[in-house]
């Protein structure tokens, strides 16, 4: 037998294959190749348009890929702990320092609350007349211009609103909270040592008020947003269910020249004291709206005084409420599903 008739299926099967191979790379490879050269091309045309903006664009050896959903992770739990750090920052910074005050620490230490407060109450009022005595302005103070005082009744004062009985006997005496009512002589012996400080003549009433509670806010993604110029926000504002903002508030009238008033609202408005000034009312001597006993104890050139201020403390505490859980609506198109 011949070579051919020997071996005609095997040389058929190779000249298919190479038919085969020969009608591929005319038709789907040579236009592939032609194709992804194009975007070759334009990808190299728009890396020399971002060097000038992305240096890291210009050294051969840099080898760039996309980042991986553990590189996206880590990004985002490095950006979480140094926003946390500031966070904590800015709050230190804004906080009024209600611990720095020693009658504040040894609170916790006392077995009765209540006398322990009437004795601070009363030490610290002559701590402050003292100030006023060395300054040699005996009558800066008037004789009730603290604008509050402890209870009578001692019995009726708690360290914590933790330490009130859950039950009471009834028609009882509201219970006073030691804790809150030293706050308020702390912001009390603030304002006025900031005024003799300051040089105001006069101090006619500190008067700490009530705190009020709020809690913090944040922004989130507005699951009902569409587009922009759409009827909803692309960001709600939404309450945290475990963070809480105390605002002290606290007013005060006195007397006293421009320069020591301009003085002591510059140092009223410093960190760790009062960010707040919620109102102020100035008032000459000659204003026919002061009272007769105002006016006689202001000097030539003295000015009435009121302004409201408040300080501010943070509190992370158990949750009030369950927060609400967002409705995301899926992606349609080429991504989604």
């Amino acid at each position: 037998m011949s070579f051919w008739e020997t071996h005609k299926n095997a040389l058929a099967v190779v000249g298919l294959g190479l038919f085969v191979l020969l009608v591929g790379y005319f038709t789907v490879i040579r236009p592939a190749s032609a194709a992804s050269e194009t975007c070759r091309q334009a990808i190299a045309e728009k890396e020399k348009k971002l060097a000038d903006y992305y240096p890291e664009l210009k050294d051969p050896n840099n080898v760039h890929r996309m980042q991986t959903i553990q590189d996206v992770q880590e990004a985002c739990r490095t950006r979480h702990d140094e926003y946390g750090r500031q966070l904590k920052q800015l709050k230190d910074r804004l906080r009024f320092p209600f611990e720095d005050f020693e009658y504040i620490q040894k609170l916790k230490s006392q077995e009765r609350p209540g006398i322990y407060l009437s004795s601070t109450y009363t030490d610290v009022k002559f701590q402050l007349h003292k100030t006023a005595m060395d300054r040699n302005v005996p009558e800066m103070l008037e004789r009730d211009w603290m604008g509050f005082s402890p209870p009578a009744k001692s019995h009726l004062v708690y360290k914590t609103p933790a330490d009130v009985p859950a039950v009471r006997p009834a028609g009882s005496e509201p219970a006073v909270i030691a804790e809150e009512e030293l706050r308020k002589l702390c912001l009390a012996e603030q304002v006025t040592q900031l005024a003799i400080n300051a040089g105001i003549s006069r101090i006619l009433t500190v008067k700490p008020l009530g705190k009020t509670e709020e809690a913090a806010t944040r922004l989130r993604a507005n699951p009902a947003y569409k587009q922009p110029g759409g009827k909803e926000p692309e960001k709600i504002v939404e309450e945290y269910p475990n963070r809480f903002i105390f605002n002290y508030p606290v007013s005060a009238a006195m007397i006293g020249s421009p320069e020591a008033v301009m003085k002591f609202f510059h140092s009223v408005r410093q960190e760790k004291r009062f960010l707040v000034i919620s109102s102020f009312r100035i008032v000459s001597r000659e204003d026919r709206e002061l009272s007769a006993d105002v006016v006689g104890r202001m000097r030539p050139g003295d000015v009435f005084v009121e302004i409201s201020a408040a300080c501010m403390d943070f509190k992370e505490g158990e949750t009030k409420y369950a927060p609400p859980v967002p409705q995301y609506v899926l992606p349609t198109g080429p991504i989604g599903a």
